[in-house]
């Protein structure tokens, strides 16, 4: 029974290192602009936008994961009146398919989630990416279908900037 405990203990261990060799876990943090389109452009100005972003890789061109993303975006004057800023926090289910292993990789990813704007309703939502890697660094553009707030359609585009922790 010892000597079973003891295989079943080395190899435990082994499956461990191996697994931290791959490097599986990432934890992205980044930020960029944020860019109403449609209906938001109406009411809101071009803000600023910051999330953090824990995915496991599948293999090494697809991975899936978590995002926690926030987005503000400044209210307009319009008529002598000015408007509330729009705040979205955003908690997204994410998958990411990367085209190459090495180098530059040219990635997409869509993501389906719930998003919280300041001041109203929780709604569901959609968004869409595209992007390159290098090393632990991104870039990438997102389009964000928010829902409706205010009888408006909510959505925008995000430019973002990542830096990528790999564990």
């Amino acid at each position: 029974m010892k000597k079973f405990l003891l295989v079943v203990a080395v190899v435990l261990v082994a499956a461990v290192a191996g697994n931290a060799q791959d490097k599986k876990w990432n934890i992205g943090v980044g930020g960029g602009l944020a860019i109403p389109t449609g209906d938001a452009s109406d009411w809101v100005k071009t803000g600023v936008n910051g999330f953090v972003l824990g995915t496991y890789s599948f293999t090494p061109k697809f991975s899936a994961g978590v995002e926690l993303n926030y987005t503000n975006l400044p209210g307009k004057s319009i008529g002598g009146f000015d408007l509330d800023d729009a705040e979205v926090t955003a908690f997204l289910a994410k998958g990411i398919y990367t085209f190459t292993e090495e180098g530059f990789r040219p990635y997409v990813s869509g993501a389906v989630g719930l998003y919280s704007h300041k001041g109203g309703d929780t709604k569901a939502g959609l968004a869409a990416e595209a992007g390159v890697k290098y090393n632990q660094f991104g870039l990438g553009a997102a389009y964000h279908m928010a829902g409706e707030e205010n009888d408006f359609t909510f959505s925008y585009i995000q430019l973002n900037f990542t830096y990528t922790f790999s564990f």
